[in-house]
């Protein structure tokens, strides 16, 4: 008798804790080989793998709201500027009253605010709708390689790929990672300078050089609306796209900082 009711009390017991909330519980201990025991062992994969998804649920969550908070702020910029300069347009007033020089600028400004709400916009849509299928990392990288090939050709770099894989993953948001991370490359190098990608079936890598990460924000690299500099323009969402669809694909996305190179490496979770 005392075996069939304690171990049922011990049941009984974890759940009301689970209900009341209590934080981190300790698996529930049922020694034996019986069905009681059995159960206790099935409750407790259960319940691990509840709060595994509670703690993912939570963490997306968080950066979501994060996110929603930084875009916000973000947007003051561009659509104070815009309407600054409007409001010296209507009024015939002060600098802003020449139409033809600053018209262009409140174009510029509302330009900036469309690339935003087009990039959460693609980001939720391709995020609820994975497909994973195999995919030649080779001919995807040259695609944008080739799509970067103008920028690229301006400021006069060379690039090259190396290397052929087949990853199974989802496409688009493949395709989304390794597109950020070039043409995020063709930004920050140096004129003259070089792209090179190594492909495996471990790892991508994308090294660009001359180019370096200023340590003030290498913390903080694949944070939303970090940029690496005015300068260069940019409303800093491509590493945090980058490290967001990374993450959805379960890759890991990470960077390594050497003297004029920079590295950015996809690899699998081990």
């Amino acid at each position: 008798s005392k075996n069939i009711v304690k171990p049922i009390t011990l049941l009984l017991q974890d759940a009301d804790n689970r209900r009341g909330g209590t934080g981190y519980i300790e698996p529930i201990v049922v020694k034996g080989n019986d069905e009681i025991a059995g159960l206790a062992k099935s409750l407790n994969l259960l319940y691990k793998a509840q709060e595994e998804a509670y703690e993912k649920l939570n963490k997306e969550s968080e950066r979501k709201e994060i996110f929603m908070r930084s875009f916000s702020h973000q947007l003051k910029t561009p659509v104070a500027a815009a309407s600054l300069l409007t409001d010296g347009m209507i009024s015939n007033i002060g600098k802003f009253s020449d139409r033809d020089k600053y018209l262009p600028e409140v174009k510029k400004q509302l330009m900036s605010v469309k690339q935003m709400t087009d990039e959460i916009l693609r980001i939720n849509h391709i995020a609820d709708n994975i497909s994973p299928v195999n995919v030649k990392v080779r001919e995807l990288a040259e695609h944008a390689l080739n799509s970067a090939g103008v920028e690229a050709e301006v400021k006069n770099i060379t690039t090259s790929c190396e290397g052929e894989a087949v990853w199974y993953c989802d496409p688009n948001i493949f395709e989304q990672i390794i597109f950020n991370l070039i043409g995020n490359a063709v930004k920050y190098t140096g004129a003259g300078g070089q792209i090179k990608i190594e492909i495996s079936n471990e790892s991508i890598a994308v090294i660009n050089y001359p180019a370096h990460i200023d340590e003030s924000i290498k913390e903080s690299l694949f944070e939303a609306f970090v940029t690496g500099g005015e300068s260069i323009g940019g409303h800093g969402l491509g590493l945090y796209v980058a490290k967001y669809f990374a993450e959805l694909l379960g890759l890991e996305l990470g960077c390594e900082n050497l003297d004029d190179k920079v590295t950015f490496t996809l690899q699998r979770k081990e």
